[in-house]
């Protein structure tokens, strides 16, 4: 805002205290740069049900902001303890075959990286297992394709969906998801190119146990996967 100061996660980073699958403590030092000017002063701590540092990370942006406008702490440190993330993000759509099958938006490898160790996070005790949709116009291209293929490396196994259409970034080839599939290989991720929706329900059904959760991430339809009889046979 005109005439505020700006505000940087450098003058007051959050600092994660204690991380767990149901929630996380962390604190922030306000006014910022008050433990470097004052290192005897106590941060704020809060405490919230989400995890995942690049969501602390967005938490803090709101909250330093908030206290710059001058919220009162105690009304922040509720605010933010059971708190409900957008559709598509982290979203829990319901179990099949035992699995917890959650839909995420992700389609920048780091957005796909740190949501793969959110969910590792929350839940320690299941394997995960990736569906990955590169549906945007940048990640159907070859600019994030090494990228894409280490972050996918956090996983033992990854379904990949082929792009429906070319993409228009000027200059770029198209993702090459054969080349992803050997490097994630070669790392010991098992990987499977599903090329329609009946493939793709098929590698669901192969892969799906009560030991994993199965994250799929897209900022597309996913072959029409949440339009099908799938979403039909999700439990709650």
């Amino acid at each position: 805002l005109q005439g505020r100061p700006a505000l940087t996660y450098g003058q007051s980073f959050p600092k994660i205290i204690q991380a767990s699958p149901q929630e996380t403590i962390f604190t922030l030092a306000w006014p910022p740069g008050a433990q470097a000017a004052a290192p005897s002063s106590t941060p704020i701590e809060f405490k919230t049900n989400l995890v995942g540092e690049h969501n602390i990370l967005n938490l803090s942006s709101v909250l330093l902001f908030a206290l710059q406008e001058g919220f009162a702490v105690s009304d922040l440190q509720k605010a933010v303890q059971n708190l409900v993330l957008a559709k598509r993000r982290q979203e829990v759509r319901g179990k099949f075959q035992g699995a917890i099958i959650i839909d995420d938006f992700a389609h920048h490898p780091r957005a796909v990286a740190v949501t793969i160790k959110a969910i590792q996070t929350a839940y320690p005790d299941r394997a995960v297992a990736v569906v990955f949709d590169p549906h945007s116009a940048t990640a159907r291209s070859d600019i994030f394709e090494q990228e894409f293929a280490q972050a996918l490396q956090l996983v033992k196994e990854v379904c990949l969906v082929p792009i429906d259409r070319p993409t228009s970034v000027k200059q770029h080839q198209d993702i090459n998801l054969h080349n992803i599939q050997q490097i994630l290989q070669a790392h010991q991720t098992k990987t499977t190119i599903s090329s329609d929706l009946a493939q793709l329900k098929a590698w669901l059904g192969q892969t799906a146990t009560p030991q994993k959760v199965i994250l799929i991430l897209s900022n597309g339809t996913c072959l029409g996967l949440w339009e099908s009889d799938f979403a039909a046979q999700l439990e709650a």
